[in-house]
This record gives structure tokens, C-alpha cells and sequence, in this order.
């Protein structure tokens, strides 16, 4: 079975439209921007009888995509933003495109349907949450998160009342946490009495935790009748495990996260995704066209305050603040626009029929109708 690569597509001539993407696309493009390929094939028809066909064609790096006209055509009636955006591409960055295409651009406001409030609008709530999430989690790069022990979660009780920390009673009182012994105080979770060795360690207490100090339970220890109790104590084991959550999730991050995209805000101290919060308001944007009837407008004439969000020159909170505020507009605008609710499987079926027999008949592959 061939492999089909774009080259090969392109070599045969399949493809019948072929497009710049993304941000030089939105106008929003930096030195630093990689060329986006977007692309539409139609298979041979040998290809079309047999078991298997490609319904989308990438790369390693998915910068160059292409869909065969049947997954282009579902994609466009499940309103993906994406394949809805070849729509409406400006002139200068097309790159090619063949006669068979302005089928589908003759008939495009059918797949311009309520369905893009979820797909557009609800893409731009996902950013506002994870921007919020993300918020988070430079505010713990800020103030230098670092991985707590259980010690961290213990507090003694005060002889007059009240708690203190156990780590400050320790330094205190000039104490070694390994000097120290827990007994659990029966039917009281998470309550210990502490015990104290002398300095030669005559019981052999080994302390609350193990060398690493990141264990999640406190060793306890056994205790010769008679000795006094010094204290009593309460290990927060909830709380140190909602920190290790924490911690991990912060790990995690730090790992996945793409430097290159985490941009100084020039005025507020803060740090923002500033690609992702820059399509978070082109989004709104263009959801806000799509629902009052302006139709797909890629070339986002608003381009220079997208590149400021990108650069950094916002304050994250005022731009949560707009978005929120701006989802409610979008959501009224849907409401009340007259869009299609969908895609008739009929009109799409349709479609591609009609498509697929006329480039079919050009090549010769189908007999010319009378």
C-alpha cells in the first residue's frame, strides 16, 4: 500500500486547496513564528475502493496537515475551529486553490451554526481556566515552592494554650527531631504524646521521620514504663498530603511547560502564557462576529493588541476579568443570532458527492454525465 505524504498529494496533483495557517494567518506572527501548512486532498478513486485510505496527512511536527475532503467536510459540520478558519483565509495567504474548492466556499454559511459557541467559545473558557491554573502555579515558582516533610505538618501544644509549629518548638528548646519518640493517643486521629531521649539516646528513640524526611507516616516508637510525656502533638496528615499533590502537579508543570511562551508582563510582575491567552481573546473575538453574522474573519484586524498579550504588556487579572465578561456577550449573541442549530447529514452527503464526481469526471475516472 503507498504511503501517502504531502509531497506525493502534491506531485499528483490531490490537493485542491492549500493554505498559510495560524499566526501569519491572524496577522499575530513573530520572527520566532513557524510556518503553519494547511491543506485539503482529495484520494484517487482505486484509493476510494479499497480497505484503507489516509483521512489526514501530517507531518512529524504537525506545522503541514492535510485532510482528505470527506474528514474535511465532517470536521466543518462539527464546527471544528480549525477546518472552520479555512473558510475565510485572506487572499495573500493562499496558496493554492482549485476550482472544485469554491464548491465548499458557495455554500459555507451552512456550516457556520450554533455549534461554534462550543467548539470557538468553549476553547476560549478552557484557556481562561487553565490561565487561572496556571496563575497558580507561578505564583508558587514565585514565592520558591519547595517540597515540605511531614515535620512541616506537626504543631505541639502550648502548656498556657493554643498550638506552635513543632519544627519552632524544637529549635526552641535546642531539640533534635531524632531525640524525639510518638506514641498514637488511642481513639484521637492523628495525636501523638512525644517522648524526649537524653542526649545519649538511653531509649533508642529514632525520631518522627526517616533520613529522607518525606515519608508519609511518623515513625512511632515504644516507650519504657514511666516516662513522662513532654508534649502532645498533631500531625496534619491532610494537609501534607494535599502538598504532595500540590508539589507533584507543580512538578509536572515545570516539565511540560514551553519557556518560550511564558512572557514578563512589563508592568505587573506577573507571568503569562502569552500565546495562549493571546487565542484565548481572538476567539472571543471571532466568536463575536461568527454569532452576530460577520461571518470567519481570520485576519484579525485588532492584531497589534493581540501581540501585546502575546509580549506581556497586560495585567492577566483585567484580561480574565474582559474574557469573563465577554463569554456572557458571546453566549447572548448565539441566543439570539438565526444560525443554523447544525449540518443536515443530507446537505454534507450531498456535498461531497457532488465534489468528489466532479474532480472524478475531470480526471477521467467516472464517465462524463449526459
Amino acid at each position: 500500500m503507498r504511503k501517502w505524504t504531502y509531497e506525493l498529494l502534491k506531485a499528483e496533483d490531490l490537493i485542491i486547496f492549500e493554505c498559510i495557517s495560524g499566526s501569519k494567518a491572524y496577522g499575530t506572527s513573530t520572527p520566532a513564528s513557524d510556518t503553519d501548512i494547511r491543506y485539503v486532498y482529495i484520494m484517487p478513486l482505486d484509493a476510494m475502493l479499497g480497505l484503507k485510505y489516509p483521512i489526514q496527512v501530517s507531518d512529524d511536527t504537525n506545522d503541514c496537515t492535510g485532510y482528505e475532503l470527506g474528514r474535511f467536510i465532517e470536521l466543518l459540520a462539527t464546527a471544528n475551529p480549525t477546518v472552520i478558519e479555512l473558510l475565510g483565509m485572506p487572499e495573500e495567504v493562499i496558496i493554492h486553490k482549485h476550482r472544485i474548492y469554491d464548491q465548499i466556499l458557495a455554500c459555507k454559511k451552512f456550516f457556520i451554526t450554533k455549534q461554534l459557541r462550543n467548539s470557538m467559545a468553549g476553547y476560549a473558557r478552557q484557556q481562561i481556566q487553565k490561565a487561572k491554573g496556571q496563575d497558580k502555579m507561578m505564583n508558587w515558582e514565585k514565592e520558591r515552592m519547595v517540597r515540605k516533610g511531614p515535620l512541616d505538618f506537626c504543631y505541639v501544644a502550648r502548656p498556657g494554650g493554643g498550638s506552635m509549629p513543632l519544627k519552632d518548638w524544637l529549635g526552641e528548646n535546642g531539640i533534635n527531631q531524632d531525640r524525639l519518640g510518638a506514641v498514637p493517643v488511642p481513639n484521637m486521629r492523628d495525636q501523638y504524646e512525644l517522648y524526649v531521649d537524653s542526649e545519649d539516646h538511653q531509649n533508642g528513640f529514632r525520631g518522627l521521620v526517616g533520613d529522607d524526611g518525606l515519608s508519609n507516616d511518623l515513625r512511632v516508637a515504644s516507650v519504657p514504663k514511666g516516662l513522662t510525656t513532654i508534649r502532645y502533638m498533631n500531625y496534619n496528615k491532610d494537609g501534607y498530603s494535599m502538598h504532595c499533590k500540590d508539589y507533584k502537579k507543580y512538578e509536572e508543570w515545570l516539565l511540560k511547560r514551553n519557556d518560550a511562551r511564558w512572557v514578563d508582563s512589563q508592568k505587573h510582575g506577573q507571568k503569562i502564557d502569552g500565546k495562549n491567552m493571546m487565542h484565548c481573546k481572538r476567539l472571543i473575538d471571532m466568536s463575536k462576529e461568527i454569532a452576530s453574522g460577520q461571518g470567519v474573519i481570520v485576519r484579525r484586524p485588532n492584531a497589534e493588541d493581540l501581540l501585546k498579550i502575546r509580549r506581556g504588556e497586560v495585567d492577566l487579572q483585567e484580561l480574565l476579568d474582559w474574557a469573563a465578561k465577554e463569554i456572557e456577550v458571546v453566549d447572548a449573541l448565539f441566543d439570539a443570532s438565526d444560525l443554523p442549530v447544525d449540518v443536515s447529514d443530507e446537505f454534507r452527503d450531498e456535498l461531497l458527492r457532488k465534489m468528489r464526481g466532479s474532480f472524478y469526471r475531470e480526471r477521467g475516472w467516472l464517465p462524463a454525465l449526459k
